[in-house]
């Protein structure tokens, strides 16, 4: 048994490091948690400045692979007859959650797997209480939990700022051209764009429901006169930087770079 762990910790490390020299470090789906930064949807993430070093979210995601494959290691304790009527109801709950992922026509982005792993964390603590050694275990878990909210702070002010200054570039656009021809990303799309529009017609903007349909908030017009994006900051073009630890600027282009 022992063996059959150590090469399932191994093999998945090995698809992990695969994974990460062919894709660089954006393995996990969605667009919330990425090298650089949080939540990088409707502006092109590759001329945002990196918050995140490489090194940093390998290590992360290591991490969550070891997690994975000791979690299969103590399968057992995940047993009907182990974790009684309250664990086999948990588990059941997480299942249904997770059986509308497989019906959707596009990737199940990071946020979809919540439901589904907060039924499974009380499950994984109790497997994990059974470590001879729980003083440090416990200290091991605040410290890793001190350091995830260190990290969420860190992104969080980044996402805070460079949004902040996205809304003012946006708002800059708008006067040189309507919210229907500027790309100004999926929240400025949407706030100044798509629900206006609703508002004074009753019809949405695309068929974002449709597999296939066109999704104004997120794709911007087809045509745009203008469009912001992510440049370091001393860009000269037009726009508004903004501070972190990863400083950039918003700015104004002509057509749709």
């Amino acid at each position: 048994m022992r063996d059959r762990t150590r090469l399932i910790v191994f093999a998945l490390v090995l698809v992990e490091l695969l994974v990460f020299a062919i894709n660089g470090a954006d393995v996990f789906p969605g667009n919330v948690f990425l090298p650089r930064g949080f939540n990088l949807t409707g502006l092109t993430p590759y001329f945002k400045p990196q918050l995140f070093s490489a090194p940093f979210f390998l290590l992360l995601e290591l991490g969550s692979v070891v997690t994975a494959a000791l979690m299969v290691r103590r399968w057992r304790c995940m047993a009907p007859n182990r974790i009684g009527a309250g664990g086999v109801c948990l588990l059941l709950i997480g299942a249904l959650q997770f059986l509308p992922l497989t019906l959707l026509h596009y990737i199940a982005y990071d946020r979809y797997y919540i439901p589904v792993a907060t039924m499974l964390v009380p499950l994984a603590a109790r497997a994990a209480s059974h470590t001879p050694d729980l003083l440090l275990a416990g200290r091991l878990s605040l410290g890793l939990v001190a350091a995830m909210i260190v990290v969420y702070a860190v992104g969080e002010q980044d996402f805070q700022a460079w949004e902040a200054a996205r809304d003012m570039a946006a708002r800059q656009a708008y006067a040189q051209a309507s919210p229907y021809e500027v790309n100004a990303g999926y929240e400025a799309n949407g706030v100044y764009g798509e629900l206006p529009w609703y508002d004074r017609t009753g019809v949405v903007l695309g068929n974002p429901a449709i597999p296939g349909g066109y999704d104004f908030s997120v794709n911007g017009p087809k045509d745009p006169k203008l469009t912001l994006q992510f440049a370091k900051p001393d860009d000269p073009a037009p726009g508004f930087a903004y501070t972190s630890l990863a400083p950039g600027k918003i700015v104004i282009r002509s057509g749709a770079r």
